[in-house]
């Protein structure tokens, strides 16, 4: 079924929680909702004032996050469309959101090389990573949200422990820009997808373990 109210590039997608919403993000400036039951808009859309490169639903389904080229992560009110909270404290745009799978927190990747952890509840920042990469394309909560990993324009993909906001060793092998990024289920392992035509495949533990090595005095 083809979906078609967005004019120009469509740049994510994503399923709510119950599987009968679709959200998207375009460069037309605007992020949208659809039942895919009709295939057809639900409401209005969410107008921003530049790209939006992501839009995620929270894991209750009440809230869309969207991330935009703005420097600016949005929360949305997905029953009525009002604009929720904004999260303004980004010195590049904003290229994905990611919500912590008990909806407590949202981590946004940006263009200035750090990721932000942001409390839901009330907006405030929980704090910032960063590594060496000058640009974070897309970043992901680990299923227990006691880590997180993100990848990058330079090749690498990078984890760090959130309670600490400490990082591991950046996971290189990787040629060119990495764009894809998934946790298993259990947490075990990250798999990042690059531009160079390959998959990998990374241990969490193996990761943790060369950090503490490296921490060793």
């Amino acid at each position: 079924e083809r979906l078609k109210p967005h004019q120009r590039r469509v740049y994510a997608v994503d399923f709510s929680p119950t599987g009968g919403l679709l959200a998207t993000g375009a460069e037309d400036r605007s992020a949208r909702i659809w039942n895919l039951a009709t295939s057809q808009p639900v409401g209005e859309p969410f107008k921003h004032p530049r790209r939006v490169f992501c839009s995620v639903f929270s894991p209750d389904g009440t809230l869309l996050a969207t991330a935009c080229e703005d420097r600016i992560a949005r929360l949305w009110n997905v029953a009525d469309g009002t604009l929720v909270r904004q999260f303004t404290d980004h010195s590049g745009p904003v290229n994905w959101a990611a919500f912590s799978a008990d909806g407590l927190l949202l981590a946004t990747a940006c263009s200035d090389g750090a990721v932000r952890v942001w409390r839901i509840a009330d907006g405030s920042l929980a704090g910032v990573m960063k590594g060496p990469a000058r640009q974070i394309w897309k970043v992901a909560f680990s299923p227990d949200a006691r880590r997180i990993a993100a990848v990058s324009a330079d090749g690498t993909a990078q984890l760090w422990d959130v309670a600490s906001c400490r990082a591991m060793p950046a996971l290189r092998g990787h040629t060119d820009q990495v764009w894809g990024l998934a946790f298993a289920p259990d947490g075990s392992t990250v798999f990042t997808g690059s531009w160079d035509g390959t998959a990998r495949a990374w241990g969490v533990s193996v990761a943790e373990i060369a950090r503490r090595r490296a921490a060793r005095p």
